[in-house]
């Protein structure tokens, strides 16, 4: 009996030594010490079971965040240097882009314009017709009422390309065809918009080379970045991090050597699941040095985007996760 005393006493002595330990890392290093420790338990998933030890100093980070909040949950956010907006040109209004930038402006942030290509003429060969210059008027109303607005602008012109899904009528096997409607686009632009910083915007996958327009005519370089549990488990086996997603997209596009934004991030789940992956995803985004700018994607996703079984996901996050 003695012994077996002896024997749990050094045990608890060796637990209390560890706890001590790992106080003491916490305190010299705060939140950089738990991370170190939980990389070989499962970090993804300490960090969305306790997001608060898994924070990230918001003084540390090099990047800059955007919103697209069409329902206004980030209103009052000052971690918030972009605004997006959506501006489908077949819907287009005179005065939507100065209603956009008006809105940016009254906080004080930069504004970022995704211009989605959609076909105005059943049936047409939509790519092919901007390169000839039959959308020459809608180009040219949309880029003066920009260019007249006189401010810095991001241009996102026809996103995630590469996937060739039927969702989009820019997204086609034919990767020239998107290429000369793109260069058209810029170059028409270029014509009305001053201070027009122009993003060419893949979703990151596998063949996006074969849509690249050319140097002379991207800034930046946009990705997209969704997690959706869901998909992941069934298509990875596993839930991944903002780096693993981000890990496989960036070697794809780093050589292009310009300046990479996600331009579109979201992630679903409990509250506690979206702020502990968010957190870790802070955390990873200072390991692609060329990413500058992340862009959370506010909003439920359009019907059909996911299959059928994953239902609209839902991309809404609290303004709180940020600040």
């Amino acid at each position: 009996m003695k012994r077996r005393l002896v024997s749990w006493g050094v045990v608890l002595g060796m637990v209390c030594a560890l706890i001590l330990l790992v106080f003491v890392a916490v305190v010299e290093r705060g939140g950089e010490a738990w991370r170190g420790i939980t990389w070989g338990y499962g970090r993804l998933r300490w960090c969305t079971s306790w997001p608060e030890f898994c924070r990230t100093d918001r003084a540390e980070l090099k990047v800059n965040f955007g919103i697209y909040d069409p329902q206004g949950g980030f209103l009052e956010s000052r971690m918030m240097a972009v605004e997006h907006e959506y501006l489908l040109w077949d819907r287009f209004q005179e005065g939507d882009a100065k209603r956009f930038l008006e809105s940016a402006g009254k906080k004080n942030r930069w504004l970022m314009i995704t211009v989605e290509p959609w076909v105005v003429k059943p049936g047409e060969d939509m790519l092919a017709a901007v390169a000839q210059g039959d959308y020459d008027l809608l180009v040219d109303n949309i880029c003066r009422e920009i260019g007249e607005l006189d401010k810095p602008v991001f241009l996102r012109w026809g996103q995630e390309m590469e996937r060739v899904t039927g969702r989009y009528p820019w997204a086609v096997p034919d990767g020239e065809k998107y290429i000369k409607a793109f260069r058209y686009f810029v170059n028409k632009c270029r014509g009305w918009v001053k201070e027009g910083y122009y993003v060419w915007s893949p979703a990151g996958d596998k063949g996006l080379e074969n849509y690249w327009p050319g140097a002379d005519v991207v800034d930046y370089v946009g990705l997209s970045v969704y997690q959706l549990p869901a998909w992941d488990q069934d298509n990875f086996g596993k839930v991944r991090s903002f780096g693993e997603v981000v890990g496989e997209k960036y070697p794809r596009v780093e050589r292009y050597e310009k300046p990479i934004m996600v331009a579109e991030l979201g992630v679903t789940g409990s509250k506690k699941f979206q702020r502990g992956w968010m957190e870790m995803a802070l955390g990873e985004m200072g390991n692609f040095p060329l990413l500058k700018t992340v862009v959370y994607f506010n909003a439920k996703d359009s019907e059909g985007a996911w299959e059928e079984k994953y239902g609209v996901p839902d991309w809404h996050i609290a303004s709180e996760v940020f600040d």
